[in-house]
């Protein structure tokens, strides 16, 4: 295959997917915190990434978002305002949503800080200030 693909997260769901890239022969490069997770993929020919930059650096198609693309999906601004209306019936039918004020919080940093015309993938921009580290490519 010409392309050389990245993927993040290697649970349930994204083993199995990277499994499939292998077996079709697409150039894999993985990257998750468990380090048997990576040690299954490498064992299948997939390659190891330490860093969500170096699997960035690795691959030519990988999270749009380590490639600093934020405009290709739903905006912040409207994510935003579909949360907050979840929330508001869900306290008002009494449905407990415990991640949600942490979520809407984090949205809001983002709003604050200019990002409410780029899509939600733009969240790790919030991620990367607030940890003073980068994710993405440069």
């Amino acid at each position: 295959m010409d392309k050389r693909i990245g993927m993040i997260g290697l649970g349930q769901m994204g083993k199995w997917m990277a499994l499939n890239m292998l077996k079709r022969e697409f150039d894999l490069t993985v990257l998750d915190i468990n380090p048997a997770a990576l040690t299954s993929l490498t064992g299948e020919g997939a390659r190891a990434a330490a860093t969500p930059a170096d699997l960035a650096s690795q691959t030519d198609f990988g999270p749009r978002i380590l490639e600093g693309r934020f405009n290709d999906a739903f905006l912040l601004k409207h994510a935003n305002k579909d949360m907050v209306s979840a929330a508001e019936i869900c306290a008002q039918r009494k449905i407990p949503l415990p991640l949600v004020h942490d979520a809407t919080t984090t949205y809001q940093l983002a709003l604050a800080a200019g990002y409410g015309d780029n899509d939600k993938g733009a969240m790790i921009k919030v991620f990367e200030n607030i940890l003073g580290i980068a994710f993405r490519k440069n």
